[in-house]
């Protein structure tokens, strides 16, 4: 987590606006979908494509569900894996189309920089060939009125949220979507 510290700081309200601006005409606020830490080993494989927002159901979307920030915790490389991504997936018709080779990009970029993209974007981690692990950080954020993949009320139970600020509550879920989605009495 040390290594962690640090990255969000002042990003935080340039992130926040991103996600209002893509998610925000779509519901009155957005929430964090899930955090989780990526650790791909030396050997390992590449990883399927996939497209986040299909945990929701791949029916067609006539608009954005969810945006995830990648953090690289370690540089992110070719050698150990870096995330592999198809441009302008996110605007095909088939959304369940296999991007093919020559539709793909290596991403590559230096510990402490982040990558954003839709929920709707083919990508998959690349096959770590390298001696050394490589470590990811994802952020996801969803639309308000959605159930969150990862349930933060037992990530971050009442008796520990209480005591942390309004706009992180609501960025988790404490917080009633309009007109009354999650009231509690």
């Amino acid at each position: 987590l040390r290594r962690v510290r640090g990255l969000l700081g002042s990003r935080d309200r340039f992130l926040l606006g991103v996600m209002d601006a893509v998610l925000g005409a779509n519901c009155s606020r957005f929430q964090v979908n899930l955090t989780q830490f990526i650790s791909l080993q030396p050997g390992q494989r590449a990883q399927i494509f996939h497209r986040d927002q299909d945990m929701f159901g791949t029916h067609p979307k006539p608009f954005e569900y969810l945006v995830n920030v990648l953090w690289a915790i370690d540089d992110f490389t070719r050698e150990n894996g870096g995330t592999i991504v198809a441009p302008g997936s996110h605007t095909w018709d088939d959304m369940e189309r296999v991007p093919e080779p020559h539709e793909t990009s290596v991403v590559e970029m230096e510990k402490g920089s982040a990558l954003l993209f839709l929920g709707s974007f083919a990508h998959g981690a690349g096959a770590n060939i390298s001696n050394r692990s490589r470590l990811g950080l994802v952020i996801s954020y969803c639309l308000g009125w959605l159930r969150q993949y990862e349930n933060q009320y037992l990530v971050m139970p009442p008796a520990i949220a209480k005591g942390l600020p309004e706009d992180f509550l609501r960025l988790l879920g404490y917080a009633i979507h309009e007109p009354n989605l999650g009231v509690y009495e």
